[in-house]
């Protein structure tokens, strides 16, 4: 029976199965009014990172085609910024630009986002597992676990860009499939090319997370497989074809820094993979220090209980024989796979929680890295998030191991116990992912006073001024006015994006207050003031005026 299964069973069935799965969960969790392409106003009112990066896209879609392809026009003074440095997904951004002109005035696509995520997080979570275990059932359950893996739960909505972890699960398949025959000796060549295009596509931070990942395929060629030309052309390949994506994204243009502060502060604690930070309704959240949110791997009760049911079975099949043993018969076998990816498993949990490794509440140590090495690792400041390649591995590790058990049944009973136990385990955090109520509230404008409609007849641009070192921090008044610009068709001259130049954004901020002090401004700008303490005496060259709690002063009447 079980061979009749690896004969029919089509690897594209099972991803489709496995992908309406992912669907399913995404309508339980969230809701279909998400999906409704139209409906902007639950984004517009969630005030976080996708306000932001909603407006991006509103720039972006606005912004007429030039190359590179993914600028972004209005939204940094003589400046054009990349979709990728407002997190707007370039994936989506440059598809539904491309189909703007047939598309609503409004048009959102974070639900689509959200929907196609669970799919793909389904159908290829199904096809590593039905790989290892060449049972179509057991990797259909398996794959559940996946969905709700709570890193993916976690980010969806919040920064949901990253949420898209099923480009980091590419990754693994093209590990997994390390050994497969394939039709063309190409192909993992262009798999592993296509995931460095996808991974600039979704988010720039899953770049070192696929070569981490390389790194243990690479090796595992080299030293398991004897092979050379093939690790070193998937390498060659997948540089070019990430650079080039990059470049053609705009990631090069423009004047910012790719540097950004928080390195050790945006850490992993070494508790993360137990630590349900509150998240979870059985596991208590352990201790993690501020920052450390962004190294959240929690594995969930259900791969918890999988990995004892493994050990316990394997301990139990040795029938008397010493299981360590055992254990290394397997490993000579296997003997290139387990180490390598037990060691990429070490390399990036360490990174993660680098440089400063913290365990509960304590600081066990700081390592002080010499300037150049800090700026580099500061490009990727938020080293938690790579605790995603040590979880993943285990999740692949744990469900593996069940597959192998002895008997069919065994092991679907065990694998539905641990699809069972996670989501149970999980039911907290699905329950707060609920968007229902926030999809149904309607927008309400801060910028309500007639004055604004006035004010944007002949405004040019919006100068936020003085620029404070912290303005990041004011992200609802910078969405606020951005939404208000993009709707008026005013430019910015600056706003919330990822690497910006601050420098050059305070000094064209401080310049242009000036010259509306002094008079000579050639352009009509509403500068819209932090605090009322920043605001310049009175003179016949400006107005000012307190609208809606804004201080704003124009050159123009």
């Amino acid at each position: 029976m079980e061979k009749k299964e690896k004969k029919n069973v089509s690897w594209g069935v099972v991803f489709l199965l496995g992908a309406l799965i992912g669907a399913l969960f995404f309508i339980n969790i969230y809701g279909i009014g998400i999906l409704d392409p139209t409906n902007e106003g639950w984004i517009l009112n969630y005030g976080g990172d996708i306000t932001q990066h909603y407006i991006g896209w509103e720039f972006f879609r606005d912004t007429p085609w030039h190359f590179p392809l993914g600028l972004t026009d209005g939204m940094i003074s003589g400046q054009s910024v990349s979709c990728m440095f407002t997190d707007s997904i370039p994936l989506f951004a440059l598809f539904f630009k491309a189909l703007s002109p047939v598309l609503p005035e409004t048009f959102q696509y974070w639900g689509f986002w959200g929907i196609f995520t669970y799919s793909m997080q389904g159908g290829i979570s199904s096809l590593i597992l039905y790989r290892l275990s060449k049972r179509p059932i057991f990797s259909l359950i398996g794959c559940t676990v996946f969905i709700v893996c709570p890193p993916v739960m976690h980010r969806m909505y919040g920064h949901e860009a990253l949420a898209g972890q099923w480009v980091l699960l590419i990754a693994l398949l093209s590990w997994v499939c390390q050994g497969r025959k394939w039709r063309f000796k190409a192909s993992p060549v262009i798999l592993w090319s296509v995931n460095g295009i996808l991974a600039v596509l979704v988010h720039i931070y899953f770049i070192p997370m696929i070569y981490m990942v390389m790194l243990g395929y690479i090796a595992t060629d080299i030293f398991g497989r004897k092979k050379l030309l093939r690790p070193i052309a998937c390498f060659i390949s997948t540089t070019v074809c990430a650079i080039g994506t990059m470049f053609i994204l705009g990631a090069f243009s423009g004047g910012g820094s790719y540097r950004a502060g928080g390195l050790g502060k945006y850490s992993a604690n070494y508790n993360t993979l137990f630590n349900s930070q509150g998240k979870a309704k059985y596991i208590a959240p352990l201790n993690y220090l501020d920052g450390q949110y962004e190294g959240f791997a929690y594995l969930g009760l259900g791969i918890i209980l999988g990995g004892a049911i493994a050990l316990v079975f394997v301990i139990a099949s040795s029938e008397g024989r010493n299981p360590l043993k055992c254990f290394s018969r397997f490993s000579r076998i296997r003997k290139a796979e387990i180490i390598c990816m037990l060691a990429i498993f070490i390399i990036s949990y360490i990174y993660a929680a680098s440089p400063r490794g913290t365990f509960n509440g304590r600081v066990i140590y700081d390592i002080q890295l010499p300037e150049k090495l800090f700026g580099a690792m500061s490009i990727f400041r938020a080293t938690g998030r790579f605790a995603w390649v040590s979880e993943y591995i285990v999740y692949v590790s744990v469900l593996f191991a069940i597959s192998k058990l002895s008997g069919k049944r065994t092991a679907l009973f065990c694998v539905a116990l641990i699809a069972t136990v996670q989501l149970l385990d999980l039911r907290v955090m699905i329950k707060n992912e609920n968007m229902r109520g926030a999809v149904k509230k309607q927008y309400e404008d801060t910028l309500v006073d007639p004055k604004w409609d006035e004010l944007a007849e002949k405004a040019d641009e919006i100068v936020f001024a003085p620029l404070p070192v912290d303005y990041l921090a004011y992200y609802e008044l910078f969405y606020a006015f951005g939404e208000y610009a993009n709707e008026n068709d005013i430019e910015l001259n600056c706003f919330a994006v990822a690497r910006g130049n601050y420098s050059s954004m305070r000094d064209d901020s401080d310049e242009k207050l000036q010259q509306v002090v002094d008079g000579t401004s050639e352009e009509n700008y509403i500068i819209v003031f932090f605090d009322e303490a920043d605001i310049p005496e009175s003179n016949d060259n400006f107005t000012v005026y307190s609208l809606d709690g804004y201080n704003v002063a124009v050159n123009y009447s």
